[in-house]
Parts: structure tokens; C-alpha cells; sequence
């Protein structure tokens, strides 16, 4: 990175960050790829292309081309803006294309060419929420060639793809460049789908980028070294478009779904396609880790415990195919549920009283939805499992030698359920023994 005085060197570092594979700040009605023209019309004069070649040198100041006809050209101040003409393809899914500039007289010295021209994503500007795109190219002039990189804010054009697009629109809307205020903004650009800006890429060419508060990024070598070349597009007319087919699976479970089982949980997944236009969809099968287990735009299909991938896949008359896919965690957050009761062995009824004395069985069972054998025991004072009977008497119990009636005449049971997954559910139960003659201070488990 070539410095001076003038700049003011700004890495983006901890929470501001440009990196590849930030989330997009649009939302394409359509995804595809797309070609763009950028050039004079039917005049076939450069004096009227829709791009601007605007050389900054390392304190921003601009560079006359001397090459005639810009030199000649009072729109843009004799040469302070170079008039150019190409063109660009984008892959809206990716946020990647490639680009053409065609050759252009400069500073006398024969034509320039910027070749090679490839084209990524950058991530979203942390100032103004605009995507960026990096454009890495080669930039050669009199037997001379250089490595360069300009960062674009490329809103205006992902913008109006958004909105919809056809062959022949022009789009000229976007940000304005960086270098718009060049002697004092005697020769602005205005908003340009394409549109440089002050961010630079580091020192090797790649992310994570700095920025210097000066338009386009410094080149590395060559006879410019440390200037800044500025390529500016204020009108892109769209030319051939391919509408990509697009998938995406959405459940109404979502990604954690609870089972609804023994063998895991149901789930609900619609599909929603579009690029299908004169392409009609002929089969869309779903699957669970590779295995198929339905077909049709809506499907209902079970899904075991734990982690999965579910996964749609749509093909179309036309031979093209497509695949969204998912990764769910199949949870079981259900508790068990307990039927729990004691009853008087003699009479066979549910008590919650009894005469001290009397044989009682305490019943008690745990279901599950989705554990078959969920497990069930208790404590009243003494362990308990599902049936076991007792002898209920009333509490008495010894005390240096003198018997003594206890204030409760109460056994109480709590019950406990546990499933595999670990739900657990608590039930109590409580017995009142009655007693008109003394009784011993125990229960006898039968």
C-alpha cells in the first residue's frame, strides 16, 4: 500500500469487517446471470461512452489524459475524465462475473487496455449498508502491466435486478463514485450503477480492505505507482439474461422439530420454485440424508431422533435440476405422564384413607409419546415400584424409652417418571391412616 501525508489509512478490524460470503443486502426477485453493455449508442463516439476513467494520483488530485479527442472534450475538462465502453456479466447467486473495457487513448502514449477483468464479492460497506463488489484486472500501457484492484459499490446495479429487469433496460441509477468532487465538483458523475469507492484492498490485493478516503485503489506497480485508478459506469443497458431455478424448502416444524413418536417426529415441508417460466417442473423428490422418503411440492415423512439433513430436489422438462436443503435437530422435550393410585387390597377401591392395619397396593404407570418404556418408581419412606403392596399403620415411634404419638398420620409418596431422553415428571400421592386401637410404627412392604 503506497502512502503519503494526505492519507488517513483505516483497516476495517474487530466488529466492522468485509468479508467474503457476507450476506447480500438485496433481494433478487429472480436469480440468474445477466450480461450488461456500457458504451456510446449508435454514434460509435467515445466522447459519449456510459463509463468514466478518472486517474487520482496519490493526494487525489486528478490527471489530464492528453490523448485527444478527451483532451478535446470540454464535458469533462479536457481529459480530467476519460470516456469508456465495455461490458459486464454477473451471476446474481454468486456475486461474481467477469468484465470487458475496450482500448483507449492515453496521455500520448497509445491505447490503454484493462484486461482480465474478474469480478467478486466484497462483502457489504459497513458506512452506507451497500454491496460491494472487488474487481481484480490488469491494467496495461506502453509495454507496461500492472495488477489492479477497484472496489465497487455495486447497489444501483443489484438493486434494479431486484426490481426485475429485461433485454434493453437501461439502468442508471446507484451511488455516487468517490471521485465525484474533483476541482471542487466542477465535473460530477452523478449516481452510477457501478461506482467506485475509497475502499482498497490490501497490500497482496485481496480482503480484508482498508479505506483511505481517496477514490479507486492505489496501484502496486507500473509507471503509476501508489495513483489511484477510478472506473466509473453510469449506464448499463441489459442485454441477454439466463434465469437460474431456484429451490427453497420451508417446514412448518422449523429446524427443531419434537417428536411425535417412537421412530422421531413428523414433518410438514412445502417447496417453493421459481426460474420454472416455460420450463415446467416435472418431479421433485424429498430426502432425509441422501434416502428418498417422498415426492410432490408438499410432503409429510417421519424423521428419526438427532441431527439430519433434509433436502429437496426439483427437475424440470428441460433437463434442469436444482437442491435446497436443510439440517434439523429431531428433539424429544416431551414429559411422561403419570396415572398413579393406592388402593385398599380388601375392597379393591382407590383410597386416600385407610384404618391402620390395612393392606394397600400403590399402582402407578408412566406414558410416553415418545419413549416406549419410560421408567416410574417412588418414595414414601421406603422405596416404591409400580404394584408393590404394604401393611399401612399409623406413626408411632420410640423415644428414650417412651412411645409417643406422632402429630401426622399421613404417608406421603412422590412419584417420579423419567423418559431416555431425560423429560422427567412428578406426581405425589398422600395416604391419611386412621387408627382407634395403637399400631406399630412401620409399613411392611408385601
Amino acid at each position: 500500500m503506497h502512502k503519503s501525508d494526505k492519507r488517513s489509512i483505516k483497516p476495517l478490524a474487530g466488529a466492522i469487517c468485509l468479508a467474503l460470503g457476507s450476506s447480500l443486502l438485496y433481494s433478487a426477485a429472480y436469480a440468474g446471470e445477466y450480461t450488461f453493455t456500457f458504451g456510446s449508442g449508435d454514434s460509435n463516439d467515445p466522447r459519449y461512452n456510459d463509463g468514466l476513467f478518472t486517474m487520482l494520483d496519490p493526494s487525489g488530485i486528478e490527471l489530464m489524459n492528453v490523448s485527444y479527442p478527451y483532451y478535446g472534450d470540454i464535458t469533462w475538462g479536457y481529459g480530467r475524465r476519460t470516456q469508456i465502453s465495455g461490458s459486464l456479466t454477473i451471476n446474481t447467486d454468486t456475486l461474481s462475473g467477469t468484465g470487458t473495457i475496450l482500448p483507449f487513448e492515453f496521455f500520448s502514449g497509445g491505447p490503454a487496455f484493462i484486461n482480465n477483468i474478474t469480478l467478486s464479492n466484497a462483502g457489504i460497506d459497513p458506512n452506507t449498508g451497500h454491496q460491494l463488489i472487488l474487481g481484480k484486472m490488469q491494467y496495461e500501457w506502453h509495454g507496461n502491466i500492472s495488477p489492479l484492484e477497484i472496489v465497487w459499490d455495486a447497489s444501483g446495479l443489484f438493486n434494479a435486478i431486484a426490481s426485475g429487469v429485461s433485454t434493453g433496460d437501461v439502468i442508471t441509477n446507484g451511488a455516487i463514485p468517490a471521485s465525484e468532487n474533483i476541482r471542487k465538483g466542477l465535473f460530477p458523475i452523478g449516481p452510477a450503477p457501478i461506482a467506485t469507492t475509497t475502499w482498497n484492498t490490501s497490500s497482496n490485493g485481496t480482503l480484508p480492505l482498508t479505506n483511505d478516503g481517496i477514490g479507486g485503489s492505489p496501484t502496486r506497480e507500473g509507471p503509476f505507482l501508489g495513483f489511484n485508478l477510478n472506473l466509473d459506469i453510469t449506464r448499463l443497458t441489459v442485454g441477454s439474461g439466463v434465469e437460474f431455478l431456484n429451490v427453497n424448502i420451508n417446514s412448518t416444524e422449523g429446524s427443531s422439530p419434537e417428536c411425535t413418536g417412537y421412530s422421531g417426529g413428523t414433518v410438514n415441508y412445502t417447496v417453493t420454485i421459481t426460474g420454472d417460466n416455460n420450463d415446467p417442473v416435472t418431479n421433485v423428490e424429498w430426502s432425509v440424508d441422501g434416502n428418498m422418503v417422498a415426492s410432490g411440492i408438499t410432503a409429510e415423512f417421519t424423521v428419526p431422533f438427532g441431527s439430519h439433513t433434509v433436502s429437496a430436489s426439483v427437475s424440470t422438462e428441460g433437463g434442469r435440476t436444482a437442491t435446497d436443503f436443510e439440517n434439523i435437530q429431531v428433539s424429544d422435550r416431551i414429559k411422561p405422564v403419570i396415572s398413579a393410585k393406592l388402593v385398599n387390597i380388601k375392597t379393591g377401591q382407590q383410597v386416600t384413607e385407610v384404618e391402620s392395619g390395612s393392606p394397600v397396593e400403590i399402582q402407578m404407570e408412566a406414558t410416553d409419546t415418545c419413549d416406549p418404556n419410560p421408567t416410574i418408581s417412588g418414595t414414601g419412606g421406603f422405596s416404591v415400584e409400580p404394584n408393590d403392596r404394604f401393611t399401612a399403620t399409623r406413626n408411632k415411634y420410640s423415644s428414650s424409652g417412651v412411645t409417643v404419638s406422632t402429630q401426622s398420620d399421613n404417608i406421603n409418596f412422590t412419584i417420579v417418571a423419567k423418559d431416555s431422553s431425560g423429560n422427567t415428571s412428578i406426581e405425589n400421592l398422600s395416604l391419611n391412616v386412621k387408627d382407634k386401637a395403637p399400631a406399630h410404627n412401620k409399613a411392611n412392604i408385601w
